[in-house]
């Protein structure tokens, strides 16, 4: 049975949620060796580059610094979960091939 919070403002909101579902896409990685590689690392106090969330948005842009040339060491990704977790590992994510560059 999932415990309810209640915020200040009265709500019973909580995120990131504390024992979320797993999607598909997550349950067939579970044997992948590095998944939890960096989950003991201390945080950087400072970073170059920080993005939050390493959904499609968040993977996508790490990578495109990468390929522009930044060091992979000044990027720092802050997950509250696992990779791709949210709405980027389930039909919330929506992808689409040919959105991504709009004019």
């Amino acid at each position: 049975m999932t415990e309810t919070k209640t915020n200040a403002d009265g709500s019973s909101r909580s995120l990131p949620r504390e024992n979320p579902c797993l999607s598909y896409w997550q349950r067939t990685t579970r044997g992948f060796p590095h998944l939890f590689a960096n989950r003991d690392t201390p945080v950087p106090a400072t970073s170059k580059y920080v993005i939050i969330g390493s959904g499609i948005s968040g993977g996508l842009l790490a990578f495109e610094l990468i390929q522009s040339g930044v060091n992979g060491e000044e990027i720092v990704i802050l997950e509250a979960r696992e990779a791709a977790s949210g709405a980027s590992s389930r039909n919330a994510g929506h992808v689409r091939p040919g959105m991504l560059y709009l004019n």
